[in-house]
Order: C-alpha cells, then sequence, then structure tokens
C-alpha cells in the first residue's frame, strides 16, 4: 500500500503544525469524468473526515463533463440539502488512482479547493495526523 506523507514546513524548512491545524490534510488531485479520462481538472483536496462520501466541486465537475448518476443528500451546519452525484476517476497525484464512482457536487469554490477526500476512500486505507509536528502520513 503507498504512503504519502505530508510534513508543514515554514521556508527556512521548521516543522509548521500551526499551518496544518489553519489549512488542513491537502493534497494534490486530478478529477475526470469516468468515461473521458482526458478531460481532466488539478487541484487541491482535504482529506475530510467529516465527510462521509467524496466530494467534487460541482462547478468543475459541470466543466469537464462528469456526468450526473444520481442524487444524494448532505448534512452541514446550514441544514439538509440534495446534491447531484457525478461518476469521476479520484487520481491522488502522489498515491496513484482511485476511482470513485459516486462523489457528490458541492460548492467548493470559496474554499480554493477542487475536492474533499471522505470516509468512503479512506476506509480502505490508515491515516496518522500529528497535530503536534504538522505532519500526516496517508497509506490507500
Amino acid at each position: 500500500m503507498p504512503t504519502l506523507n505530508l510534513q508543514f514546513r515554514t521556508e527556512d524548512a521548521q516543522a509548521a503544525p500551526d499551518a496544518l491545524w489553519h489549512h488542513g490534510p491537502l493534497v494534490e488531485v486530478t478529477l475526470a469524468p469516468i468515461h473521458q479520462p482526458e478531460a481532466t481538472i488539478s487541484g487541491w483536496a482535504l482529506i475530510d473526515t467529516g465527510a462521509t462520501q467524496t466530494c467534487v466541486d460541482i462547478t468543475k465537475a459541470s466543466d469537464v463533463g462528469m456526468s450526473i448518476v444520481g442524487s444524494g443528500r448532505i448534512n452541514s451546519a446550514a441544514g439538509e440539502t440534495e446534491v447531484p452525484l457525478f461518476a469521476a476517476v479520484v487520481h491522488i497525484n502522489e498515491l496513484g488512482r482511485v476511482t470513485r464512482p459516486r462523489c457528490l457536487g458541492v460548492n467548493l469554490a470559496g474554499q480554493g479547493i477542487v475536492a474533499l477526500i471522505g470516509r468512503d476512500l479512506l476506509r480502505s486505507g490508515v491515516m496518522v495526523y500529528n497535530g503536534q509536528t504538522g505532519a500526516v502520513s496517508l497509506s490507500l
């Protein structure tokens, strides 16, 4: 199982635990429609243990032609909302490709990310979050 080790550091290479606390564990991803893998979106994804299911930015998903395959419900501080389900390929760049046939479409533009990596993907791996050192290890 490949492992990704993330270490937040300052410009002078010192450990920066506050950066992990402030930004959360971010990984670089490439997203694509399941039937058009050449049409891609690249950006940052937040590893979100509070998300039951992996989510993609709804605007980005539509822009690259991800197919809507149904709908799902999300619960947030704003309440329960019905959102589209997209067929997508999620590629965590440092780990390899993880196919996720159903990703919820949500508005992530204001957060500067293209996806949330949810517990549906995390359940097959191991994640260690070390807040004292600002390090995260992820094996999937």
